[in-house]
C-alpha cells in the first residue's frame, strides 16, 4: 500500500464508523487544506451508502472489469531494448511481458507500469529505488537486470527487467503439487528466510511478501519476486488507483503484518516482513490462512489482522504442535517487538528444528532441554530412565529432597543468567540494528546520487549515526558536490542570474523579491539590493559593469548601482515587468510586461520612456541590435517584432510560430534574428525581409536560442532533454547534445565558442565540447531544477541559479571527479600510492610502469623495461624508490622522480608473483613460485634470507607488518603464513577451503585480512591466529584485500566486477563500488585515507576520492608552476585581515602582479573561503 492510499484507507474507515451528519465535519478537520484528498475519501463514501461491503463491491467489479479490457489490449513489438513475446500477468500497476534482451541476449520477465499512474514524481523515485533493486544478489531472489522508461503516449513510462522463471508455481502451489512432507516444506522455506534477509541487510523492506510473490521453478529453487518493487513504483496516487488495487489488495491484506494497516508506511522495518513470512509458513504446513477474512470489506479485513489471535497450527493438525507451533507463533506475533527480530532469526531457528536442535523461540528450560535429548537419542534415553526409576525406588525421599533443593538453586541462578544474556542479546540486536540502518542510508545515497536525487542522498548521509561513519560516508559526501563555491542567502527559487563584464561579480534575481551582488571570488554577498515587493524575473548588467538592471513582478524595473548596491532609479509600469536589457552605452534599458507593451527608457533623462505597442500577449523577452538602433522583442502572442530604438516606430513583424516565443536574439551584424518558442521549434528570421531563413525542429518546447559568438551556429535548448547545434547558414543540425535526464532550460556557448553550458530539470548543469558534442564535466550539486548557467568573460567559470534557492560557481574544466578513470593499453594487475598521496603508479599487463596525478588524472610518466606483463610493484614509505616484480623474472628498483631504473636481479626459481617493500625501504620481500618468500637488501638487491618449508604451492603474495618483525604470505595451497623475520620460524597457519591470492596486515599489526578464490576475504588475529570474521558476499574470486589507513574499513577486490567495503569489526558489508567492466585486480588504499585506488583486467585503474572537489582542485593548483606564489601572497594577505572579500579585492586591483599569479591566487581564495564557510 501507498502512503496515499493508506491514508485514504484510514480516514474512510473512521468516517464509515461516524454517524452521516458528522462526516464533513470530521472530513475539515482531517483534510485540512487537502482537498484533493478529501474528494478520494468522499468519493468512497458516496459508493459506499451505508457500510462500505457495497462499496467494496462495486470497486471489485470495476477493478476486474479493467482488467479485462487491459487483458484484451495487443501487446506492443518492443519497449525500450526489449523484444516482447508475449503477456504474462497484468494487474492494478501494470503488465508484466516475456521479453527477450538484445544485449545481452537473454529472457527477461518485462514489468511495466500503467501510463495512467506515472508521473513526474514517481519516475524521479522510481529511479532512485531502482538502483537500490539492482543491487541485490542472492541465489533465491530473482534478479533485477536493468530498469528505465520507454516513450509511451503521454510521456515516460517505468519499467523493470527482471530474471525470468520458466515453469515457476507459488511456493505453496508447488508444496501442493509435489506433496511435499513437513520436513522438506520447512527445507524449500530456509532459503526464503534467506532471501528476504539478505534484501533487509541492503535496507530494503519487501512489504509484499506471500506465496505469489515466492516462486519455485522446476528445479525446485524458490526465487522471491517483487522485492520493493512496490516501493519502488510507491507514488501519492488517487482514488482511481484505489479502486484499481481493492482486488488485489483484499488477497494482500491476508499477509500483511499488523503495523502495515495501522501505522504509517515509512513507520514499517523488517518485522513487517518476518510477520508476513510466519503468514506464509502457517499455510505451507497447514494449507489454510490463519484468518478467513475473503468476503470482509477492507477496513474489517484489516480489523482482524490486527485484533483478532489466529487458530493455532496445533488445532489444525496435531503433527504440528510443539516447536512449529511455537515458530510460527511468534513470528506472526500482533506485538512487533515479541516477534524474531529479522528474518535471519527465524531462519536459524527452523534449521534448529530440523537438526532437532532447541529452539530459540521458547526459553530452554531444563524440561525442555531434556525432550529434545530424549528425541535426539531415543535408545539411550529409555536405558537412563530405567536407571533412574530404579534409583529413585531404592533412594526415595532423600533424593526427591536434593533435586528439589538443586532445582530451586538452579531456577535462580538461570533467571540470573538469563537476564544477562538477555540484557546483553537486546544490546546486540540494537547495535546491530544500528548498523544496518546506516548501511542502508548509505546504500541509498548512492542510488540518489546516481539517479540524480542530491536532495534525497544529503537527507540519507544526515541520517547516518556519526559514530558509524567511515570512509564510504565521507566518498559520497565528496560526490555530492563538485562546485567551487555555494551562494546562499535567497529565501525563494533563484531563476535569473549574469556575471559582472569582469567577472568579479555575480547578479541574481529570486522570487524572493531579492537580488543580491556577490563577489566570485569569495562567494561572499556585497550587497542585497532590496526594494522590488514581488518575484524578479530577469537581471542585467552594464557593458562597463558599473550598473545592474532587475525586472520584477511588482510592476518596476530597477537599476543599481554595483560600487554601493543602491537605487539608481526606479522605472514605474503598470503590470509586471517580464524582462530587461542594457544598450550597448548603459544609458538606455529596455523592458517588456505582461500587458504586452515594451518601454525604451532614457536613463540620462530621469528615465523618460518609449512605449512599443503592438503585441497582444506578454512581452517575455527583450534586446537591443548590435548598433544599439533597434530593439528586438518577443511575445505570448507568437510574434516577434523588431522596432526602431529611436522614434518606437515598428520595423518588422516575424510570423510562424504556433506557440508563445520565449526568447529572441540577434546575430553579431544585426541581419538576422533567431526565436524560441513552445512550439517545439527555433526559427532563423532575416531582418530585411522578416521571412523565415530556416526551421530548428526539438521534440520539446524551445526554452533558448543564441548564436556562436562567430555567428556560424545556433545553439537552441528543449523540453526534450537535448540541447542541439545548428548550422546557421543552412539551418541543418549539425550535433545533439543528449545525456541531460530532463527539460534543457538554458544553453550559451563561450566566449571561444568551443563550449557550451547547459541548464536541466534534471537538476545538474553540463559543459560541452562544442566542435564534438563530448561532454566535458558534469556540475552536480544542485537539489533542484537548475534555470539559468553562464560562463564567465574568460569561460573558465560558470554560474548557475536553482529553484533549491542557491547559487553555484563552478570550474568549466573537465577536472579529476571523485571517481576517476585512469586508461591504460592493457590489464592493471597492480596499484599503489606514493607516501604524499599526489601520485598513484600502476603496473599492467604490457610491460609498463605508470604514474598518474592523483589532482587531474593525467599521466605523468612511464616506465617501460619489463618483457611482458608486470607482476606487481611497491613505493617506499618516502616515495623516492619503488620495486617491480615481473613475467621476465626479473626484480627491478626504481628512482621514482627520474623514473631510471636504479638496479635489477633475476629472481631464483622462475617468475615472482609479487613484491613488497619494507616500510623503511631496506628490505623487500619476494613471492616465489617454489612456495618460498625470498629477503633482498634493497641498496644492491643482495640475498637477506628465505622463508620456506611450509608452503605445498607457489607463492601470491608477500606483505611486512608495520613494525617490520613480520611477513604474511599466501600460497596457491590455500593456505596464509605469518612468518617471524629474525628467525624464519612461522607463528601461524591461516587457512581458506581454496587458493589464497592476497594477505596483508592491519596499520597497527594486530590483524591481517587474506583474500581467496573461495568467494570470501577473512580477517585474522595475528597474535592468537585465530579467525575474527569472515567477509562474504562477493559472487566470484576476491583477489584482493587491505586496509585502510585507519584500519576501520577493508577493502576486496573481486573476479565478480566489483570492490567492496566492509567494517572489520563486524564483518558487514558496507559499500560496493562499480565502474570496472572486468575482474578487479587490486586495490590499496592512500596512506592518508582519503583516496582509493584499484586496477582491473579492462584496462583501467579507478581513483576514489573522499576529498571534495574544493580540495582536489587546491592539489590541482598545487601542480602550476605559480603555486608558490600565488599560495604566499594569499597567506599573506589573509594575515592582515580575516575578510575574503577584501583579500579578493587586493589580489583583483594589484597592478603590478602577473596575470598567471592573479589568475592562481583568485582560485585559492574562492575554494579556501568555501572550505572555511563548510567547516572542511
Amino acid at each position: 500500500m501507498t502512503h496515499r492510499i493508506e491514508k485514504v484507507r484510514r480516514l474512510f474507515e473512521k468516517a464509515c464508523r461516524l454517524p452521516p451528519a458528522a462526516r464533513a465535519e470530521f472530513l475539515s478537520q482531517a483534510c485540512r487544506d487537502d482537498h484533493e484528498l478529501r474528494s478520494e475519501v468522499e468519493a468512497l463514501l458516496r459508493r459506499d451508502g451505508a457500510g462500505g461491503t457495497d462499496a467494496l463491491e462495486q470497486l471489485k467489479a470495476e477493478a476486474e472489469t479493467d482488467a479485462v479490457a487491459e487483458a484484451l489490449q495487443p501487446s506492443p513489438e518492443r519497449i525500450g531494448p526489449y523484444r516482447i513475446k508475449r503477456r504474462l500477468a497484468h494487474g492494478g500497476m501494470g503488465t508484466v511481458y516475456i521479453a527477450v534482451q538484445d544485449q545481452p541476449r537473454r529472457t527477461v520477465a518485462l514489468k511495466v507500469m500503467k501510463p495512467g499512474l506515472v508521473s513526474k514524481s514517481l519516475v524521479r523515485r522510481f529511479k532512485y529505488e531502482a538502483q537500490i533493486l539492482a543491487r541485490l544478489h542472492h541465489p533465491n531472489i530473482a534478479e533485477i537486470y536493468d530498469a528505465g522508461a520507454h516513450d509511451g503516449a503521454d510521456g515516460p513510462v517505468p519499467y523493470f527487467a527482471m530474471e525470468y522463471i520458466p515453469n515457476r508455481k507459488p511456493l505453496t502451489e508447488y508444496a501442493w503439487d509435489q506433496r511435499l512432507s513437513t520436513r522438506e516444506r520447512l527445507e524449500l522455506f530456509v532459503p526464503v528466510c534467506a532471501a528476504v534477509h539478505h534484501g533487509h541487510q541492503k535496507g530494503i523492506i519487501h512489504r509484499d511478501l506471500k506465496p505469489d510473490n515466492i516462486l519455485v521453478n522446476s528445479m525446485g529453487t524458490p526465487k522471491v519476486i517483487d522485492f520493493g518493487v512496490a516501493r519502488a513504483t510507491d507514488a501519492d496516487m488517487t482514488v482511481t488507483t484505489l479502486q484499481t488495487h481493492v482486488g488485489e489488495l483484499i488477497g494482500t491484506v491476508q499477509y500483511m503484518s499488523p503495523e502495515q494497516g495501522d501505522a504509517d508506511p515509512h513507520d514499517l522495518d523488517v518485522r513487517s516482513d518476518v510477520y508476513s513470512l510466519g503468514v506464509v509458513l502457517y499455510e505451507l504446513l497447514t494449507g489454510q490462512l490463519p484468518y478467513d477474512i475473503s468476503s470482509m470489506p477492507i477496513y474489517d479485513a484489516i480489523r482482524v489482522v490486527r485484533e483478532r489471535t489466529p487458530v493455532s497450527l496445533s488445532s489444525i493438525d496435531r503433527t504440528l504442535r510443539g516447536d512449529l507451533d511455537t515458530i510460527v507463533g511468534k513470528a506472526i506475533e500482533k506485538d512487533r517487538s515479541r516477534r524474531y527480530s529479522s528474518a535471519e532469526a527465524l531462519e536459524l531457528d527452523v534449521q534448529r528444528f530440523l537438526r532437532q536442535e532447541p529452539i530459540h523461540a521458547r526459553p530452554p528450560s531444563a524440561t525442555y532441554r531434556i525432550r529434545m535429548f530424549a528425541r535426539r537419542n531415543r535408545l539411550l534415553f529409555r536405558s537412563l530412565v530405567l536407571v533412574v526409576l530404579a534409583s529413585i525406588l531404592g533412594i526415595g525421599g532423600l533424593v526427591y529432597g536434593l533435586i528439589v533443593a538443586d532445582a530451586q538453586r538452579d531456577r535462580a541462578h538461570s533467571l540470573a543468567l538469563d537476564e544477562r544474556e538477555a540484557r546483553k542479546a537486546a544490546e546486540h540486536a540494537r547495535a546491530k540494528a544500528e548498523r544496518n540502518v546506516y548501511v542502508s542510508n548509505i546504500w541509498g545515497a548512492d542510488a540518489a546520487i546516481d539517479a540524480g536525487g542530491t536532495r534525497q542522498a544529503r537527507q540519507r548521509l544526515e541520517a547516518c549515526d556519526p559514530a558509524y561513519r567511515g570512509w564510504e560516508w565521507r566518498w559520497l559526501e565528496a560526490r555530492l558536490d563538485r562546485s567551487l563555491t555555494t551562494l546562499r542567502g535567497h529565501t525563494r527559487s533563484v531563476r535569473s542570474c549574469a556575471f559582472s563584464p569582469d567577472g568579479s561579480t555575480i547578479l541574481s534575481g529570486s522570487w524572493d523579491g531579492m537580488a543580491r551582488l556577490w563577489d566570485s571570488a569569495s562567494g561572499e554577498t556585497l550587497y542585497t539590493l532590496t526594494g522590488h515587493s514581488g518575484s524578479i524575473r530577469s537581471v542585467a548588467f552594464s557593458a562597463d559593469g558599473s550598473l545592474a538592471a532587475t525586472a520584477s513582478t511588482d510592476k518596476t524595473a530597477r537599476v543599481w548601482e554595483v560600487v554601493s548596491g543602491t537605487t539608481m532609479i526606479s522605472l514605474e509600469h503598470e503590470t509586471a515587468v517580464e524582462s530587461v536589457r542594457f544598450d550597448s552605452t548603459g544609458r538606455r534599458v529596455v523592458t517588456g510586461c505582461v500587458d504586452g507593451r515594451a518601454r525604451i527608457w532614457d536613463l540620462e533623462r530621469s528615465g523618460a520612456s518609449i512605449e512599443l505597442f503592438g503585441h497582444r500577449g506578454a512581452v517575455l523577452d527583450v534586446a537591443f541590435g548590435p548598433d544599439d538602433s533597434s530593439v528586438l522583442t518577443s511575445s505570448r502572442d507568437t510574434t516577434a517584432r523588431l522596432w526602431d530604438a529611436r522614434t518606437g516606430s515598428p520595423r518588422a513583424v516575424f510570423r510562424g510560430h504556433a506557440g508563445p516565443i520565449v526568447m529572441a536574439t540577434f546575430d553579431a551584424t544585426g541581419d538576422r534574428v533567431a526565436t524560441a518558442s513552445e512550439d517545439m521549434c527555433a526559427r532563423l528570421w532575416d531582418v530585411a525581409t522578416a521571412r523565415e531563413v530556416a526551421r530548428l525542429q526539438h521534440g520539446g518546447a524551445v526554452w533558448s536560442v543564441s548564436f556562436a559568438p562567430d555567428d556560424s551556429r545556433i545553439l537552441t535548448a528543449s523540453g526534450d532533454r537535448t540541447a542541439r547545434i545548428w548550422d546557421a547558414a543552412t539551418g541543418v543540425e549539425e550535433r545533439v547534445l543528449r545525456g541531460h535526464q530532463g527539460t534543457v532550460r538554458a544553453a550559451r556557448f563561450d566566449r571561444s565558442g568551443e563550449r557550451v553550458v547547459t541548464a536541466s530539470a534534471d537538476r545538474t548543469a553540463r559543459v560541452w565540447a562544442s566542435a564534438s558534442g563530448d561532454v566535458v564535466t558534469v556540475l552536480h550539486g544542485h537539489e533542484d531544477d537548475v534555470w539559468q548557467a553562464v560562463f564567465d568573460a574568460s569561460g573558465e567559470r560558470v554560474v548557475t541559479a536553482s529553484l533549491d534557492r542557491t547559487l553555484k560557481l563552478w570550474s568549466a574544466a573537465g577536472d579529476v571527479d571523485a571517481a576517476t578513470r585512469l586508461v591504460h593499453p592493457a590489464g592493471v594487475v597492480s596499484v599503489a600510492f606514493t607516501a604524499d598521496q599526489r601520485y598513484v603508479v600502476t603496473a599492467a599487463a604490457d610491460g609498463v610502469i605508470r604514474v598518474w596525478a592523483t589532482s587531474t588524472g593525467d599521466c605523468r610518466q612511464t616506465m617501460p623495461g619489463h618483457r611482458g606483463s608486470v607482476r606487481s610493484l611497491s613505493v617506499t614509505s618516502d616515495g623516492s624508490r619503488m620495486a617491480s616484480v615481473g613475467e621476465d623474472e626479473v626484480v627491478r628498483i626504481w628512482d621514482l622522480e627520474s623514473g631510471r631504473g636504479v638496479t635489477s636481479w633475476r629472481h631464483p626459481a622462475g617468475s615472482a608473483a609479487h613484491v613488497a617493500m619494507s616500510p623503511d625501504g631496506t628490505q623487500l620481500v619476494t613471492a616465489g613460485a617454489d612456495g618460498a618468500a625470498y629477503l633482498w637488501r634493497t641498496r644492491d638487491g643482495a640475498p637477506a634470507g628465505v622463508l620456506r618449508g611450509r608452503h605445498d604451492g607457489r607463492l601470491e603474495s608477500a606483505e611486512f607488518s608495520p613494525d617490520a618483525t613480520r611477513i604474511i604470505t599466501a600460497s596457491e595451497d590455500g593456505r596464509a603464513i605469518i612468518w617471524e623475520v629474525a628467525s624464519g620460524r612461522p607463528l601461524h597457519v591461516l587457512t581458506h577451503q581454496a587458493h589464497v591470492l592476497d594477505a596483508s596486515f592491519s596499520p597497527d599489526g594486530s590483524h591481517v585480512v587474506t583474500a581467496a578464490w573461495d568467494r570470501e576475504a577473512r580477517v585474522w588475529d595475528t597474535s592468537t591466529g585465530e579467525l575474527v570474521v569472515s567477509l562474504g558476499g562477493h559472487g566470484d574470486r576476491v583477489l584482493s584485500a587491505a586496509f585502510a589507513a585507519d584500519g576501520k574499513r577493508i577493502v576486496t577486490a573481486s573476479r565478480d566486477d566489483s570492490v567492496r567495503l566492509w567494517d572489520p569489526v563486524h564483518g558487514s558489508e558496507v559499500a560496493v563500488l562499480r565502474g570496472h567492466e572486468s575482474a578487479v585486480s587490486a586495490a590499496r588504499f592512500s596512506h592518508d585515507g582519503t583516496s582509493l585506488v584499484t586496477g582491473s583486467l579492462d584496462g583501467s585503474a579507478r581513483l576514489w576520492t573522499t576529498l571534495s572537489y574544493r580540495e582536489r582542485r587546491l592539489r590541482m593548483l598545487a601542480l602550476d608552476r605559480d603555486w608558490e606564489q600565488a599560495e604566499a601572497l594569499v597567506r599573506r594577505l589573509r594575515a592582515r585581515s580575516s575578510d575574503w572579500t577584501w583579500v579578493a579585492t587586493q589580489i583583483r586591483t594589484e597592478v603590478a602582479m602577473d596575470e598567471p599569479v592573479r589568475a592562481v591566487a583568485m582560485q585559492i581564495v574562492a575554494i579556501q573561503a568555501e572550505l572555511e564557510r563548510t567547516g572542511r
